[in-house]
């Protein structure tokens, strides 16, 4: 099992590792088996996060705008264009 933020879990003797949670950017597991039989995983990805006080005055990604606050959340690549 993945840790949610945290490392994969790492391979035993007899398991693969598995990889980190995606948009956590959790570690991946360490490889295990003997001799390297199973390679480590790959990390979770991870998220980008912009705030800024006010109204929207750029664009990209998911925008939501909460208590005066403007948000804007990257869970793959993408552009932020300041207006």
């Amino acid at each position: 099992l993945a840790g949610s933020g945290g490392g994969g879990q790492g391979g035993s003797d007899n398991d693969v590792a598995a990889a980190g949670d995606a948009n956590t950017g959790g570690g991946g597991g360490a490889g295990g088996g003997r001799a390297g039989t199973y390679p480590s995983a790959a990390g979770g990805s991870g998220i980008v996060m912009i705030r800024y006080a006010g109204s929207q005055a750029a664009t990209g990604g998911s925008v939501v705008t909460t208590d005066g606050f403007t948000y804007h959340t990257f869970i793959t690549s993408g552009t932020f264009t300041n207006n």
